[in-house]
């Protein structure tokens, strides 16, 4: 391949690396991309066509365009900039014709990387920035060759480059970049933590969700079912093959006035901080921990499993009201990361069953309040409790009645003639959790059982390797907490199984491991901090004493064994093998190298020098191989011109790891033998 093809191969992949890494953060509106599909393509047929009116056109608009945008169209000087930067970037493409232009092609695709960084924290910009680094190791060192040899010689300088690169020599370049980035993740890891952004992207694209305010409407949680987007991550650190479904807990309404449910007693207290941690319950045991690193939504509330007990992150206050929920102080702008862990011990059925005590009359006022209803309902709530004793016993009736006797589906028929619980209780029967979960509630109100409807998510999609819960819009759900005299507020899910599979994808292991990467990328890249890295050194602190325990324990059991004499020979037959290894290694070595040093001297060429030698022309130190050839032509004249000849051959040989044909090695010989001849 031809050394110019090399060059302009590692520019484009370099401008495309760059402008993927900006199309890939899903900031950029379709004109840009457009914009930068063109650009790309115009300036393949440079070559044929002059296309620098164009481009002199596009830099002269750049500027009051950039006012234009910033002012009036992206309104933000991060977005403002970034469309400057592709207009600029394309318009040097359309006009590559001295070095000078690929040097400001080159910087202008550092500064499309830079811009990239700052709009995304998406794995995506991972394989952008490795190939970014590839191709940029590759594009600098083929312009410094390029740049060095243009210099040295004023004629033919396309032939005098062929031969300097090879694709083992390419590729292994391309192997040096990515150690380089092995190197800088590692420095990523020891520098400390600044967590600052000098015109970085901190709003992220914040999602729309329902459910989870003050006030939410009949109907409005199932809409969200058919959204696979990922609202957040779940790890579980401490289990190695998860907790089958799990419940996150969001808000809690408890009245309902016929089609829509509010939290009347939404007062916010803040929470106190002990150890680092933020306290929502005392007393708790066997909790279960979950690190969560959640995407920003339209709500302030925190998740977590049911009965949150404590909490820890990068929080300065939390909030809480009566029904231990847990709010930020404001809506979240970027995807954040804390620790939770909750009491989930649920009291078995016979403990239910056995807490039939009293309800205190404040319960009642609250949690057993109706619409002005229908008398069917009441009716409804009385045969399927008719059997059955105590709060337990109902709730469960009214629970299995629901999933046996209705269907889930996600376009339930309504009949705006009728209240929305009476339709679906009396003529539709289909319906989602909603309809489930709001019908179980006031069925259980009907029959004097305090009840409150739950909104949160639920979700089955474990990921064995990293052993974490994917959670998406589609897993939002709401469910019922019913109260108990001593055990309090247990929850029950009267929405069929039917909904499970319906929510259920498919999980091939492709997605599995690509969940798995953006999951560390999330945790070890972006939200990587100091205390991470005071952990991690303790860690590993821990596993070294541990290994040096091991080690003297393991020498300990050897001694014991062999005795105090077979010890020191054991150990002196090992050192003298050492020794015996690094000696002959060393010899290897030294053998090893002074063959390399002697194939390096190229026969030919070395003959060649010697030859000229004795005519009185002699290479110098300071000489390059192809200033000696010339300095011989500029001497003798005549068929010393073939010294340049030998020289290019050396040079492909002893630099672009080609091995000469029998033909042009008889060649070479036939111009010695000339020199030798020669008078």
């Amino acid at each position: 391949m031809r050394f110019y093809t090399y060059f302009k191969t590692a520019s484009y992949l370099l401008v495309f690396s760059a402008f993927l890494s900006l199309a890939l953060t899903g900031e950029l509106e379709g004109p840009y991309i457009a914009i930068i599909t063109l650009g790309l393509a115009a300036s393949l047929m440079q070559e044929k066509f002059d296309l620098s009116p164009l481009s002199k056109w596009i830099i002269a608009v750049s500027i009051p365009f950039l006012i234009v945008d910033f002012l009036f169209i992206s309104k933000d000087i991060l977005y403002a900039f970034t469309h400057l930067l592709i207009l600029l970037t394309n318009a040097r493409l359309l006009s590559l014709k001295t070095d000078a232009d690929y040097n400001q092609l080159f910087l202008l695709t550092f500064f499309d990387l830079l811009a990239a960084s700052a709009l995304t924290i998406n794995l995506s910009f991972a394989f952008t920035f490795t190939m970014y680094l590839v191709s940029v190791t590759w594009v600098l060192l083929l312009f410094h060759i390029k740049k060095e040899v243009e210099g040295r010689i004023a004629e033919n300088k396309e032939q005098a480059l062929e031969g300097t690169v090879t694709i083992p020599f390419f590729l292994g370049i391309g192997g040096v970049a990515v150690l380089s980035l092995v190197i800088t993740l590692g420095i990523f890891f020891i520098l400390p933590r600044a967590g600052v952004g000098l015109f970085s992207k901190k709003q992220g694209k914040v999602m729309k969700t329902s459910g989870f305010g003050d006030k939410v409407d009949f109907g409005d949680i199932g809409a969200l079912t058919p959204d696979p987007t990922t609202v957040m991550r779940v790890e579980l650190p401490d289990f190695e093959k998860g907790l089958g479904s799990i419940y996150l807990r969001g808000t809690v309404l408890d009245s309902f006035n016929g089609v829509s449910w509010k939290r009347e007693r939404s007062k916010l207290e803040a929470v106190n901080k002990e150890d680092n941690d933020f306290v929502i319950s005392k007393g708790a045991k066997n909790l279960v921990r979950q690190e969560v690193i959640l995407d920003p939504i339209d709500s302030r509330v925190v998740f977590g499993m049911e009965k949150v007990a404590r909490l820890s992150g990068r929080f300065q206050t939390l909030f809480t009201d009566s029904y231990k929920t847990v709010y930020l102080p404001v809506n979240p702008s970027s995807r954040f990361q804390y620790t939770v862990y909750s009491d989930t011990r649920v009291p078995n059925g016979k403990e239910l069953d056995a807490d039939r005590g009293p309800y205190n009359s404040k319960v009642i006022d609250l949690y057993a309040k109706l619409p002005s209803g229908s008398v069917r309902v009441k009716e409804l709530a009385s045969s399927i409790t008719a059997s059955s004793e105590g709060t337990y016993q109902k709730a469960r009736a009214i629970e299995d009645y629901l999933k046996k006797n209705y269907s889930y589906t996600l376009s339930p028929n309504r009949d705006v003639s009728l209240p929305p619980v009476e339709d679906f209780l009396f003529k539709d029967k289909a319906g989602y959790c909603d309809h489930f979960s709001t019908a179980m509630a006031l069925l259980l109100r009907e029959v004097d059982v305090p009840a409150r409807l739950v909104t949160g998510y639920v979700t089955t999609e474990w990921n064995d390797l990293g052993r974490f819960y994917t959670v998406r819009q589609r897993n939002a759900h709401s469910w019922v907490e019913v109260y108990f005299p001593s055990h309090g507020w247990v929850s029950f899910d009267p929405t069929p199984s039917a909904m499970t599979v319906e929510e259920n994808i498919t999980v091939t292991a492709i997605s599995r491991y690509i969940a798995y990467i953006r999951l560390k990328w999330d945790r070890y890249i972006i939200n990587f901090t100091f205390q991470d890295q005071v952990n991690a050194a303790k860690e590993a602190k821990r596993r070294t004493e541990l290994g040096r325990d091991t080690f003297i324990k393991a020498i300990s059991a050897l001694r014991a064994k062999v005795g105090r004499v077979w010890l020191p020979l054991l150990i002196s037959v090992l050192s003298i093998s050492m020794i015996y290894y690094l000696l002959t290694r060393r010899w290897r070595g030294r053998y090893r190298s002074s063959l390399s040093r002697e194939n390096a001297n190229v026969p030919f060429y070395q003959e060649m020098l010697k030859i000229l030698a004795k005519r009185g022309i002699i290479k110098t130190g300071n000489m390059t191989p192809r200033e000696f050839a010339e300095h011989a032509f500029a001497e003798k004249g005549g068929s010393y011109r073939n010294v340049l000849e030998i020289t290019k051959s050396f040079e492909m040989v002893r630099y672009g790891g080609m091995t000469l044909s029998k033909k042009e090695r008889e060649e070479i010989n036939m111009v010695l033998e000339g020199f030798r001849k020669a008078k």
